[in-house]
């Protein structure tokens, strides 16, 4: 885990299988055993905290937040921002001003 977050920028499930020396297949099997969760669940709940992280300690625009975190549609980041905090990102950074 400590390697996918390290890496969260750029990761694939591929990339991960090829440095550990696994399967991808059996990559997905281990991360839905051992986190009860997929693989990209659990990068996008990670980017999406760190988005969180950014939205309260800078004044990024969103599409710049996006990047930095590898989410290539501002849309889609919205839609899973605001289904993980409830709020919309804007707002979201309005209660930390």
């Amino acid at each position: 885990m400590n390697y996918i977050f390290e890496n969260y920028q750029n990761i694939t499930l591929r990339r991960i299988a090829r440095h550990f020396g696994y399967s991808e297949p059996y990559l997905c099997s281990f991360f839905q055993e051992e986190t009860h969760s997929t693989f990209s669940k659990i990068i996008r709940d990670f980017r999406i905290k760190q988005a969180e992280k950014l939205l309260q300690t800078t004044d990024l625009k969103l599409n710049e937040i996006c990047d930095s975190i590898d989410y290539s549609d501002v849309t889609h980041f919205i839609r899973d921002f605001k289904k993980q905090y409830g709020s919309t990102p804007i707002k979201y950074r309005k209660q930390f001003s």
